[in-house]
């Protein structure tokens, strides 16, 4: 027997009600789950030295998210902030001509991975890094699509011998991820196959589940192990056409 999938536009998309009364938006606890420090400051630093360095950086599949003047986002349709609508397989830039690449939860929409690597590596100049954010332990989420998971050693082979790993780590760790499969897990088993049920309960969770986000704060004070359990990964990568300096430490 075939699961029939629900359209992402009614599991993810606002419902009638939603959109005839906006105000409910802001009853709903947070979706998104607590960065960690040490992918923060990685990302930051890198945005740093593209500034000095007068670069442009590409922030592909960026939402309304904004980084700065010297960051373009790029989206495939028409969001607040978007600075150009492409494909991340398609990307219209020449070859050599941007510092930076940022790929914030992306990588799991895209249906062919190294095609999109290929053109980020096509597109980043002689000393161009690359960072990655993806989910690993989230539940099941479209925009439009959900295809894949990674974990650091998926996303190391992905980059492959073309790039020079330089930091890699929890993004979001196992409190986050507990928060979210809770909160799905629960949602899923107590909506009696009723999407009104499903959405009501899992609104209801999410404020009960809440606090386990900040767990991270204690589970993730060493990154030995955070890795194996967490609802995130990060990795920067350096593109290897020439010499690299960086004083970012793995």
């Amino acid at each position: 027997m075939r699961i029939r999938e629900r359209n992402a536009s009614v599991l993810f998309g606002p419902t009638g009600i939603e959109k005839r009364l906006p105000f409910l938006h802001y009853l709903y606890p947070p979706w998104q789950g607590r960065k960690t420090k040490r992918c923060r400051v990685v990302l930051a630093s890198c945005l740093e030295e593209a500034r000095k360095d007068g670069g442009f950086v590409l922030n592909i599949g960026s939402g309304s998210r904004r980084y700065g003047d010297h960051v373009l986002n790029i989206e495939l349709t028409v969001l607040p902030d978007i600075d150009l609508l492409a494909a991340a397989e398609s990307l219209p830039f020449r070859d050599e001509s941007v510092v930076g690449v940022i790929l914030e939860h992306v990588l799991e929409h895209v249906q062919n991975p190294d095609v999109v690597i290929g053109e980020i590596r096509r597109v980043l100049g002689p000393h161009g890094w690359l960072y990655v954010e993806t989910p690993f332990m989230v539940p099941y989420h479209e925009g439009p699509y959900d295809f894949r998971r990674w974990t650091l050693t998926g996303l190391r082979q992905l980059a492959g011998k073309s790039f020079t790993e330089e930091a890699a780590g929890v993004s979001m760790g196992p409190g986050t991820a507990l928060m979210h499969l809770t909160r799905e897990a629960l949602a899923a088993g107590l909506a009696f196959n009723s999407l009104l049920i499903y959405r009501t309960v899992r609104v209801m969770i999410g404020w009960l589940t809440l606090w386990l986000k900040f767990m991270d704060i204690l589970l993730l004070r060493g990154d030995q192990f955070g890795h194996i359990g967490a609802a995130g990964v990060f990795a920067l990568f350096r593109i290897n056409k020439g010499t690299m300096a960086s004083g970012i430490k793995k």
